[in-house]
């Protein structure tokens, strides 16, 4: 709170906000031995990346598949980090079953990893990672109505009444 209150009054002296540049006081905490000087000010400045943000749809994959248990085929959106680095359960929305998809913590079995593309491939069944073989009816609820917010959101096509532009004027 103290920090706080000398970085602001330090802030309002100097003109500058707080997003561009920051300063700090040290405040008197540690044993006399590691103290500064009070008039000693230790500058900070934020430096701006180059680099950007992920895409959020390129870190989410869509998981469609059949119960084995019920036979209801469902949709999930799951995360492609989890997928290839972490757990990932889902739930059946029927009969509320979970399955296993991913497991590269070892999080099911002690020590173990389980992927379910490559016990498939070990059973000579085979995952079909086609994109482009989606159904609109497949979609998970949620994103058909991204996908609506997105199509209603676009610029409509209109045709302008413009007059035709005079040649003869050349």
């Amino acid at each position: 709170m103290i920090s706080r209150a000398i970085r602001h009054t330090k802030l309002i002296k100097t003109g500058l906000t707080s997003r561009l540049f920051v300063k700090a006081a040290t405040v008197s905490v540690l044993p006399r031995h590691f103290n500064f000087p009070a008039n000693n000010v230790t500058t900070f400045r934020r430096f701006q990346s180059s680099a950007t943000l992920p895409n959020k749809l390129e870190g989410e994959l869509l998981l469609q598949f059949t119960c084995n248990i019920c036979n209801n085929r469902s949709s999930h959106n799951i995360s492609k980090q989890s997928y290839d680095h972490g757990t990932v359960v889902v739930q059946c929305p029927s009969c509320k079953s979970r399955h296993l998809i991913a497991d590269n913590l070892g999080f099911m079995e002690y020590n173990k990893k389980f992927d379910l593309q490559q016990y498939l491939n070990s059973k000579g069944e085979s995952i079909e990672t086609n994109p482009n073989v989606v159904e609109f009816n497949d979609l998970p609820e949620d994103l058909k109505s991204k996908l609506q917010e997105m199509k209603d959101d676009a610029p409509s096509e209109q045709k302008l009444d413009l007059p035709k532009p005079d040649d003869s004027k050349k």
